[in-house]
């Protein structure tokens, strides 16, 4: 298909057009200062993670669930007890054992997760030794609790903002304004 010379034309004029605002912001522009602020506050991590599994292998996979699952509520019903501790049901995964060959399936391991969240770091040290009876230990980590992390950055925005005004105000004095 051949465009024709003034359908051609149309179309090359209409891209012309419709880059000359983009042309336009490109010419020099006077009296204009760049400024930037920045500002930084270190904030403590105040929430700490801990993360728990229960791993288990048998022949029939039922009891297998069975025996997880039982392990696995009585470690939520345990952790209910302790006020100020967020709990939730990680990963839980089953998969089958082969024989040596490789070619027939002998037993079934399950694995299961439970993790458990507070900025009460006594009361979820405690109750991560207790739980360390029956659980085995998947991690440990610390991190700054959302409300922490909110009211931080507000309070870094209001800081932001009050910096970019006095370096605003010098550089209007620098130039001899007024305002």
């Amino acid at each position: 298909m051949q465009i024709p010379r003034r359908g051609a034309a149309l179309i090359l004029s209409c891209g012309l057009l419709a880059s000359l605002p983009a042309l336009a912001a490109d010419e020099p522009r006077y009296n204009q200062v760049s400024l930037r602020a920045e500002v930084s506050k270190e904030v403590a991590r105040d929430l700490m993670v801990v993360t728990l599994y229960s791993e288990a292998q048998n022949s029939d996979p039922g009891k297998l669930a069975k025996q997880i699952t039982e392990t696995m509520n009585k470690a939520v019903q345990q952790s209910r007890q302790v006020k100020d501790v967020k709990i939730s049901q990680g990963s839980r995964n089953s998969y089958p054992v082969y024989d040596s060959k490789g070619q027939k399936i002998t037993g079934w391991r399950e694995r299961a997760e439970l993790r458990l969240e507070s900025d009460n770091f006594p009361a979820l040290s405690q109750l991560t030794a207790d739980l360390l009876q029956e659980l085995k230990m998947g991690g440990m980590d610390f991190s700054i609790a959302p409300a922490t992390r909110k009211a931080s950055e507000d309070a870094l925005l209001k800081d932001a903002v009050d910096a970019f005004k006095a370096r605003a105000q010098l550089a209007t004095e620098a130039l001899g304004g007024k305002g």
